[in-house]
């Protein structure tokens, strides 16, 4: 086994996990600050989102200092499906990227807001548009862990035929992510436990990094 005093306390696979961790903090911040606007922003923007005649009088060029659109401010601000669809039809493009580099759809997606993912998909989102990171809405959704909207999205990736194996392993990636959030607080939880219990809950933790893997490589 070697002499237990010499070993590094600290591994590459260690250093590799922080890494990874701080870089999918990265994301969630720059997200985060995309869904915060100003007070004074926000009482107008509910109210256009809420009202229709006030809908009708909403400036299509309307930029925040982030760069949102009024596609992205619809996803923010309560907008619905027929927001999406008359914006789209209006002419603003669902490509454009706010300063933190996400689209609507990478929005939709992080808010966990089904309907109008779906509204902006039929409008011509591109499922495989890149964002910050190089990451699609699909990255997005499943980083959040909303499982309804990334099996929609994955959907339509596949209606493409053209999920590549770089997507594949980053979804898993992201899954094990996830998983390895809950596995830190697991071992967290455990410290009065019984080693018995601890046994166990390690073995239903072994059994669920396994369905996950599964599942993603399919």
């Amino acid at each position: 086994m070697g002499n237990y005093k010499s070993r590094p306390s600290q591994t590459c696979t260690d250093e590799w996990k922080k890494k990874v961790g701080e870089s999918y903090s990265v994301i969630i911040e720059k997200l985060e600050d995309d869904l915060q606007l100003k007070d004074s922003e926000l009482v107008d923007l509910k109210l256009a989102f809420s009202c229709d005649e006030a809908f009708q009088k909403v400036n299509l060029s309307y930029r925040t200092e982030k760069g949102l659109s009024l596609l992205h401010l619809c996803c923010v601000c309560g907008g619905n499906k027929d927001h999406i669809r008359t914006l789209m039809l209006k002419g603003l493009r669902p490509s454009r990227l706010s300063r933190n580099g996400f689209t609507a759809l990478h929005l939709a997606a992080y808010k966990d807001d089904a309907e109008l993912v779906t509204a902006l998909l039929h409008g011509g989102s591109d499922v495989q548009q890149l964002g910050y990171g190089a990451l699609t809405a699909l990255h997005v959704a499943t980083l959040a862990g909303h499982h309804e909207v990334r099996a929609g999205l994955l959907f339509c990736f596949k209606c493409k035929e053209k999920v590549l194996t770089e997507l594949e392993f980053s979804l898993q990636h992201l899954h094990i992510h996830n998983f390895a959030m809950f596995y830190i607080r697991l071992q967290i939880s455990c410290c009065n436990m019984e080693p018995m219990s601890v046994f166990r809950m390690l073995c239903f933790s072994h059994h669920c990094i396994l369905l996950l893997i599964t599942e993603t490589s399919r």
